[in-house]
């Protein structure tokens, strides 16, 4: 509970974040995610998350967003063991799963995007109206 409380502090003192066009992104906008939402209406939503602490903080208000435009769907994530009670502290997800997908290229193996789609599927989370590697 100490370590939400620190988030909590954290992000009450951290000023607006703007939005960076990258030139040449291709990135969903918050208005696309409003209209995905208005067409569809996804039964089961996974993100992934499988980097450090840093990037999890980060894609917080990302997470709250999804949660807010899909608010009948249940909200999964995928992330890396050393946020997976983070994640859970959060409130924002029905289901937070963890693989070591670091852990794996630590030691050597360099998992090519097909490699990950199969370790994800050996976790057996079923389909997903939506998947976002974000």
């Amino acid at each position: 509970m100490a370590l939400w409380n620190q988030l909590r502090a954290l992000f009450s003192v951290l000023p607006h974040w703007r939005r960076i066009r990258r030139s040449g992104g291709t990135g969903i906008r918050h208005r696309d995610l409003h209209d995905i939402a208005a067409r569809i209406q996804p039964k089961r939503i996974l993100l992934l998350r499988l980097d450090g602490l840093g990037d999890f903080i980060l894609s917080l208000r990302a997470f709250s967003h999804f949660r807010r435009c899909f608010p009948e769907a249940s909200l999964e994530i995928l992330v890396g063991p050393g946020n997976l009670e983070l994640a859970r502290l959060t409130c924002l997800f029905d289901a937070v799963h963890s693989y070591p997908f670091f852990e794996q290229e630590q030691a050597g193996k360099r998992l090519a995007d097909g490699q990950l789609r199969d370790a994800v599927a050996e976790l057996k989370l079923g389909a997903f109206d939506i998947v976002v590697d974000m």
